[in-house]
């Protein structure tokens, strides 16, 4: 009988009732965003100024009534997400968008997966103790595979070109994930809100796309 590698092992034990629940909401949270990005125009713009007045909402009615210039940023971070998300879909097309998106979630799944399973090295312990540089390779990898064998499918061009765009995505989604995990710590709570199973509020789920949406749009608009 084949004995499992403890890497293996360790992968399995993490496919657990937590990930089952990130891997289903994940799905509901696709399902609901994608009418939106396909039709565009006001349907995007709803959209996107709907998830930035909920994440909104969950940093103003934090319990932590006294750090309101932490609030502040975290509110300015949103927003310009949000706006950068709704720019991209009208100005980029639904193709950016679906990279944007493959590119940042693969890097925030197979970064969480990675980091659990091989563990290692901390990459910013003070902020985030279980994130792990092993995390973040996996994750760029992962994002670089993912989004440019979506590129391809779609015989995208300049193939060069989205592979350094994906990298760069993985590593700025990383960093969104960083600056909200900082928010968090500065008001003294785990989680934004209960509102999505495995996840916790909507911000911590699309902390990184936020800054992923930002990073786009400038590439795209000015490069």
């Amino acid at each position: 009988m084949a004995v499992k590698s403890p890497i293996i092992l360790r992968m399995s034990m993490y496919l657990s009732q937590e990930l089952k629940q990130r891997m289903i909401s994940a799905l509901i949270i696709s399902a609901v965003v994608a009418c939106p990005i396909y039709f565009g125009g006001v349907w995007t713009y709803l959209l996107s100024f709907a998830a930035g007045a909920l994440c909104a909402y969950e940093v103003t009615s934090c319990k932590q009534q006294s750090a309101y210039l932490i609030k502040a940023y975290a509110v300015a971070y949103v927003m310009m997400g949000s706006v950068a998300f709704a720019l991209l879909r009208d100005e980029f097309g639904r193709l950016v968008v679906c990279f944007l998106i493959i590119a940042t979630c693969f890097a925030d799944t197979f970064a969480f997966l990675g980091g659990r399973a091989i563990g290692g090295p901390k990459l910013c312990p003070k902020i985030s103790p279980k994130k792990t540089v092993s995390g973040l390779l996996c994750g760029i990898f992962c994002s670089v595979i993912a989004s440019h064998g979506f590129s391809l499918s779609l015989d995208m061009d300049k193939p060069f070109r989205h592979v350094t765009l994906s990298a760069a995505l993985a590593l700025t989604a990383v960093v969104g994930d960083l600056f909200i995990s900082f928010i968090k710590r500065k008001l003294g709570i785990k989680d934004f809100s209960n509102l999505i199973p495995g996840h916790g509020g909507l911000l911590d789920r699309l902390d990184s796309l936020f800054l992923s949406s930002i990073a786009l749009y400038l590439t795209l608009r000015y490069l």
